[in-house]
């Protein structure tokens, strides 16, 4: 079989994976991607390591334990107890990788058939559902995460994506069932939480008529299913859909593995040779100039946004095109200028429109600037060189789709890259913004509710229509620029040193270090010596007492002043977001935390600018930016609450969480860094506190134990609206260790496939009303039958195979900096600092120290055995159906400035009567850290 060879694309100066494209003979276009940067033989030993034979009845002694070393710094130079190597966790080397491939076929919702929208997303959840080779309807899916693995796919306007990943042995096999699982349409629960669906299809209402745009690409039970359709006729437009798209030559592939390249070329020619080619074109309806995107959606000094935050008059923009298929596509492309306005905003949008196209006069007076693009395209080569690895199946989903629109050339960097100057196009595309009558403006507000006249037929979202006469877009094109906006600054931020710094070999670890330990908190560093990048990362928490015992309020100011601080901040320090340099910050249970991420040359200079505006919060912060703030932030308060899937988990919280701590700082450095960068960072932020007395032993969250037996809470949703019912059931087992959470594991990588597979699809609970009684009977039901089938049946051999997955699970090695630190920094801010958890797992299970006798004891104490279960069962009730037609014409304001009263519904003794009484009856765990 022989495979044309295409040129080779474009990679990054720091990657070291290998890349071959290929066209097979159907004409289908494959990218490979062979990850040979450790040798082979070291991947195929530690796979052998990770396959063993069950041995014994696990009843082995465990190893004794060693003492915990704590790694401190001494102040003069180093290291207070270092680390010996001999000292070292065994297999902490970790190589393997899961092997990913994405197919992307170059179809999508725009060639729906008329009869039937939504067909396209339709067939990508039941085209591959079974096959003559493996005709079981769940086989792909069970194959999949019984090997560490997982898949998705989505349905985009002229491209639909499948993708897998799995563990590297058994890619072979997994490239062979590449299917798709069983239908999971989510309408139901969109129509209540998705608006950016809402507003496309309001947008698609707009098109001509016959227009693909036009088109209900989500589907649902009417659209497929219509009155005048047979279930035969609607099986063959869905077979001939299959046959006239899915072909070879409009598919692309891209895999990913650690594997060479001639064994990855034979694996595919072998799986997807046998794909057909019907010999059609595909149906057919560039890249958005990403300069004005840019500049447009600027937030820094002279920018539109920047003016409107000063009037109080809006909060966000953002300007451009996504590159989604709704928004750039064959047919059309779209530039979308979306501002987040204030209440003062919304009651003067017009002045809005009129200071966006002052400012667009602006663009266009200016015209363009090849200083700001040469800052893009330095920018941008900078990230795709020294950017994050993405996971591999991040990086198939991705590198398929670009496969249907650039070059071989262009595969890796045709999305990401600016490449030539072209002054003319820019200042064409700039004055056709200002001066085109095809203007579309969309305010949304739930003041319009009860003064719309349409209703969007899939929705049911209430619109108008009103068109914009030419005196009005005249009037707006006339408009002088504001003296006050001008083009972006110069951008202090970009990186002009990507050198790898070198430091002793006594500061180099495999496991953060705790180099500072001072009243006000403590500093862990870590030098990263794996992925080698110019990149760093900081993690500093700052807890609080002021959030005194679950007090509301304390929660509600902190809220505010983090959502105030981003506020002000933001015009200083948008430039440095620009420049690939992110910044989070954030309330948490315990105080604020803030994450700095990126190229580590210019991190210092914008941590000073953080802390700048963290000291100068009360002169900066104006009583009218206040308000702006708290609506913002009122509002998202009222977005959060009414959703039930966040009130039962709310309510579950208030019952185990008991009190809250106060200040103390805990830092995190680790990147490309040196231990003297990693102390200048945390004094930079101590200085923020200055006279403030540290509380040196912080308090922590406890845990209330429920008790034996069932009990229930059961509320009313908070929207009258909504008739979506969710059941949280919470089952406690104890306190907890290291073994008993790798025990756990065992038994969530056993339930996570059957759960899925038979209460939503099979049963449909995710995705059809039920009343609440049943859904709670379903899974008990489901545990029942789940303990009879699967575990109690269980054989040795399938026991082994979960303890094998959940070994290259754990010992799968970090793609990138960032998701090696997230492990690292949930060990801080728990205080566990168990920074080798991961590996003493994985010797949990590689030493035997599991039964399949203990895996049966588990699921018997915790779902099964009455004298030793604890549930707790919160249950939030949506509006029925006769209360949901008479709540239909509330208006949506009244409802944000309602008050709003949790409502207990007591049916039987089971259920809590009163929230604080009964959780005044429950006894209190002192912390537990999980530590051995």
């Amino acid at each position: 079989m022989s495979s044309q060879v295409l040129p080779q694309p474009r990679v990054p100066s720091t990657d070291g994976k290998e890349y071959r494209c290929i066209k097979l003979e159907n004409g289908l276009t494959v990218l490979l991607i062979a990850d040979t940067r450790v040798p082979l033989h070291l991947i195929e030993e530690e796979e052998l390591t990770s396959s063993y034979e069950v041995q014994g009845d696990g009843d082995e002694e465990e190893p004794e334990e060693e003492e915990e070393e704590e790694d401190e710094l001494e102040e003069d130079e180093g290291i207070e107890d270092e680390e010996k190597e001999d000292d070292l966790p065994q297999n902490e080397f970790r190589y393997l990788k899961n092997s990913a491939a994405g197919l992307c076929v170059g179809v999508g919702s725009f060639s729906d058939p008329d009869e039937l929208p939504g067909l396209a997303h339709f067939l990508e959840h039941m085209i591959f559902m079974g096959s003559e080779k493996f005709p079981d309807e769940n086989s792909f899916t069970n194959f999949i995460s019984n090997h560490g693995g997982s898949d998705n796919a989505s349905t985009d306007s002229e491209t639909t994506v499948f993708q897998f990943e799995t563990q590297r042995k058994y890619f072979r096999e997994g490239l062979d069932r590449f299917a798709q699982e069983a239908v999971d349409s989510e309408f139901q629960m969109a129509l209540q939480e998705d608006m950016m669906r809402e507003n496309s299809n309001c947008f698609a209402c707009l098109s001509k008529k016959d227009h693909p745009m036009g088109k209900f690409s989500w589907g649902n039970i009417k659209s497929l299913v219509p009155e005048n359709m047979d279930e035969d006729s609607i099986r063959k437009i869905l077979l001939n859909f299959r046959e006239r798209h899915y072909t070879a030559q409009s598919m692309t592939l891209a895999v990913q593995s650690q594997d060479t390249l001639d064994n990855l070329q034979s694996l595919v020619e072998m799986s997807f040779s046998s794909i057909p080619n019907n010999g059609l074109e595909k149906e057919t309806f560039v890249k958005p100039l990403h300069y004005l995107s840019w500049i447009i959606g600027h937030e820094g000094k002279g920018s539109l946004i920047s003016f409107l935050r000063d009037k109080v008059m809006a909060l966000n923009i953002t300007a451009g095109n996504s590159g989604c298929g709704f928004e750039m596509n064959s047919t059309y492309s779209s530039f979308l200028i979306t501002i987040e306005l204030t209440k003062a905003g919304f009651e003067k949008y017009e002045s809005v429109i009129e200071y966006m196209y002052s400012y667009l006069t602006m663009l266009v007076k200016e015209g363009p600037s090849e200083r700001i693009f040469n800052e893009i395209q330095k920018i941008e080569k900078l990230d795709f060189d020294f950017g994050d690895e993405e996971l591999p199946l991040d990086n198939v989903q991705t590198i398929c789709e670009n496969m249907q629109f650039y070059s071989p050339e262009r595969y890796l960097d045709g999305d990401n890259l600016m490449f030539d100057y072209d002054e003319t196009l820019i200042k064409e595309c700039t004055e056709t913004l200002l001066n085109s009558n095809h203007v579309n403006v969309i305010v949304m507000a739930r003041e319009f509710s009860d003064s719309t006249d349409k209703v969007e037929p899939w929705f049911k979202t209430k619109y108008s229509v009103e068109d914009i006469s030419k005196d009005r877009i005249n009037k707006w094109k006339s408009l002088p620029p504001n003296n006050i906006f001008h083009l972006p600054e110069v951008n202090k931020y970009i990186a002009e040193n990507t050198e790898i710094k070198s430091i002793p070999q006594k500061h180099i670890h495999d496991y953060p270090v705790r180099i500072l330990k001072e009243d006000i908190g403590e500093l862990f560093y870590k030098k990263d010596e794996l992925f080698k990048l110019p990149r760093a990362i900081i993690y500093l928490h700052f807890s609080s007492d002021l959030l005194l015992c679950g007090e509301v309020e304390n929660s509600v100011c902190l809220d505010l002043m983090v959502n105030s601080i981003v506020h002000l901040m933001v015009e200083d320090t948008y430039a440095a977001d620009l420049a690939q340099m992110h910044f989070e910050f954030f309330s948490s249970e315990r105080g604020i935390v803030l994450k700095i991420n990126g190229l580590n040359d210019k991190l210092g200079l914008l941590l000073s600018e953080i802390v700048k505006h963290l000291k100068a919060l009360e002169d900066e912060l104006t009583p009218e930016k206040f308000e702006a703030v708290k609506e913002q932030t009122t509002s998202s308060y009222f977005n959060y609450f009414i959703k039930p899937t966040k009130a039962a988990r709310d309510l579950r919280l208030s019952l185990l969480q008991m009190y809250f701590t106060q200040i103390y700082i805990q830092g995190l450095v680790q990147g490309n860094v040196t231990l003297d960068d990693a102390k200048g960072y945390f004094n930079i932020a101590k200085t923020v506190f200055n006279g403030i007395k540290p509380i040196p032993i912080p308090k922590e969250v406890c845990c209330n134990e429920i008790p034996i037996g069932e009990k229930f809470m059961r509320i009313k949703g908070l929207h009258p609206k909504d008739n979506n019912t969710v059941i949280t059931n919470y089952y406690q087992y104890g306190p907890g260790d290291i073994k008993t959470h790798a025990l756990f594991e065992i038994l969530c990588l056993a339930v996570e496939e059957p759960v899925f597979d038979v209460l939503r699809s099979k049963e449909q609970l995710g995705k059809i009303k039920h009343k609440v009684e049943y859904v709670d009977e379903r899974i008990e039901a489901f545990l029942n039958h789940f303990n009879e089938v699967e575990i109690s049946c269980m054989t040795e051999t399938r026991f082994q195979e979960l303890l094998e997955t959940l070994i290259k699970m754990k010992k799968a090695a970090d793609v990138s900096l960032e998701e090696e630190m997230g492990r690292h920094w949930c060990e801080i801010v728990s205080r566990e600092y168990v920074f080798d958890r991961n590996n003493q797992e994985a010797q949990l299970y590689e030493n035997n120290a599991f039964r399949l006798k203990d895996l049966k004891d588990l699921m018997k104490r915790l779902f099964l055995h009455k004298p030793s279960v604890r549930k707790l069962s919160v249950q939030v009730v949506g509006t029925d159906l006769e209360h949901e037609e008479s709540n239909a014409n509330i208006d949506e304001c009244t409802l944000q400035t309602k008050k709003y009263k949790i409502e207990l519904v007591a049916p039987t003794d089971k259920f809590v009567t009163d929230l604080e009484s009964f959780k005044n009856t429950l006894k209190t765990h002192p912390v537990i850290h999980i530590t051995k």
